[in-house]
């Protein structure tokens, strides 16, 4: 009787410290993580094109990408580009 006693009290002892472990290692972000700033930049495209780069979607983008830029939409006539802060 006292031996399931204890094999219980070490079974519930093992799975707490298991949760405890996997709850540190997978915890929610924090609020300044989960809080990411953008800025936001509209550039016309002959602009990148200008830029030293021959093509719109190779090396002008490229060139951005290096200064932390993200091409999110991109038109005819423009590139709108975003970066952290």
């Amino acid at each position: 009787m006292r031996s399931h006693w204890l094999v219980r009290v070490i079974f519930l002892t093992l799975m707490f410290l298991g949760a405890l472990i996997i709850g540190q290692r997978y915890s929610p972000t924090t609020s300044a993580q989960a809080r990411q700033k953008w800025e936001y930049q509209v550039v016309k495209a002959d602009r990148i094109e200008r830029s030293g780069a021959a093509s719109l979607e190779v090396k002008g983008l490229s060139k951005l990408g290096e200064d932390g830029w993200e091409a999110v939409g991109i038109n005819d006539s423009w590139v709108l580009l975003k970066r952290s802060k």
